[in-house]
């Protein structure tokens, strides 16, 4: 009986360990350093490339020297100090005796092991989960706990909606990571469109403008696919992306272009550059070569805002990075817009913009403004900037928002007070009943 005892606890170790408090407590702790250290490299690296790195990764790895210099001394970078520190760290744990002293000399010679290995401040490298793998374990931890730990009882019943609460929280964060669409609609006083475009997804819009005498062949490929073969039935030719510059310069003198970097049937050329903070000021670039029959008939580059050029015999065809276009089922008309200033500055304290709302069954007008937005259909629209040229004209910039999820956070707030209520009533309720007997 004894030998089965044991052979159960074991059994009951793995789950005790991912229904704990102390990975609650763990995981909230790296949460917290995540967002400390996104938010800190935010300003060097910008807010769209801090999120793809701390928030939507799996792991991240961490240069606690971007974030804490290693002092210097008579301007000159002191690694030994390090090295010296460590290896007099680790003479002291070998002197160490005695139990106690030895739990304690543990993770100083884990410490010291690290220093000496890293041998400068600047190459140690600390790994940590990113924001997505952590909430993934923050998930498993609630199911488990629930199942494991949880009492199942009348007392217990608004703890087991607070918990509902959490668990919505993070199925509508899943849904919003993969499922949301944001984006801007930018129209000018009387122009309408149908469909909005990323701020940072792109797509390869593929022209054929002769492909018949009514309308054009247009083709676009998403980003998922870049990294593969692209072919379609009405392609006759294939493309192969074999380098993708996340920003790059456009060089029009030949001698200073590095090999094949050329623009495909333009004049000048791409040079890699370094990324900037505000991913829109990027210049997506990439090197490619075009396939027909199996045999290259073209190697160069294709870059956005300006179209690479591809002859197949009589056929013309253009290549060009765009942002990537949202359709919607209905359409905006951009009726009227305009900014207000604060008296005697520049600063616009109001937008608003009138439009017109175009659906199969009617239409109809809706104001816009920087407190009022629209929501339509799933969709959310807000309104985001202005600009008037000198000419008159004047365009609006619409953010647009598409989250099936968009629920999720106030049904959970609202099931978290709730649950905290009623638990908060049963004990109030359970006390008064011990005072009065």
């Amino acid at each position: 009986m004894k030998g089965k005892r044991n052979k159960g606890a074991k059994n009951r170790q793995p789950w005790r360990f991912l229904s704990s408090y102390g990975l609650t407590m763990a995981l909230l702790a790296i949460l917290i350093l995540l967002t400390l250290f996104g938010t800190l490299e935010q300003t060097r690296i910008g807010l769209f490339r801090s999120q793809q790195k701390y928030f939507n990764s799996l792991f991240v790895m961490i240069q606690p020297s971007a974030f804490i210099p290693m002092p210097s001394f008579d301007g000159a970078r002191a690694p030994f100090l390090y090295g010296a520190g460590a290896l007099a760290l680790l003479g002291v744990i070998l002197l160490t005796r005695g139990r106690r002293s030895r739990f304690v000399s543990r993770p100083l010679m884990v410490l010291a092991a690290l220093l000496l290995a890293a041998g400068t401040w600047e190459r140690l490298w600390l790994p940590l989960p990113g924001a997505y793998l952590v909430f993934v374990a923050f998930s498993i931890n609630l199911l488990v706990s629930l199942v494991v730990r949880f009492r199942w009882s009348w007392k217990q019943t608004g703890l087991l909606v607070c918990h509902l609460g959490l668990a919505i929280l993070l199925l509508g964060s899943y849904l919003t990571f993969h499922h949301a669409d944001e984006g801007v609609l930018t129209l000018w006083e009387g122009g309408k469109d149908d469909g909005f475009v990323a701020y940072h997804q792109h797509e390869l819009e593929i022209v054929h403008a002769g492909y018949s005498d009514e309308q054009e062949l247009e083709l676009r490929v998403p980003e998922s696919r870049f990294d593969a073969r692209i072919q379609h039935e009405l392609l006759p030719f294939e493309v192969v992306i074999e380098t993708l510059y996340v920003n790059c310069s456009i060089e029009l003198d030949p001698s200073r272009l590095p090999p094949h970097h050329g623009v495909i049937g333009r004049r000048g050329g791409i040079i890699s550059a370094t990324p900037m903070a505000e991913n829109s000021a990027n210049l997506l670039g990439a090197i490619a070569s075009i396939y027909v029959a199996g045999e290259r008939v073209a190697h160069g580059a294709i870059i956005a805002r300006n179209e690479s050029v591809v002859m197949v015999g009589e056929q013309r065809w253009t290549l060009q990075f765009v942002r990537r276009r949202f359709d919607m089922p209905f359409e905006i008309e951009l009726l009227h817009t305009r900014r207000e200033v604060y008296p005697g500055t520049s600063t616009p304290r109001h937008f608003e913009s009138r439009v017109m709302l175009h659906e199969p069954t009617g239409s109809r007008e809706v104001l816009i403004s920087m407190n009022r937005p629209l929501r339509h259909m799933g969709y959310t629209f807000f309104q985001s900037n202005f600009q008037e040229l000198p000419s008159g004209l004047r365009n609006s910039g619409l953010s647009v928002v598409r989250n099936p999820a968009e629920w999720a956070p106030y049904l959970s707030c609202l099931l978290i007070f709730v649950g905290m209520s009623v638990h908060f009533l049963i004990k109030l309720a359970r006390f008064l009943r011990r005072r009065t007997s």
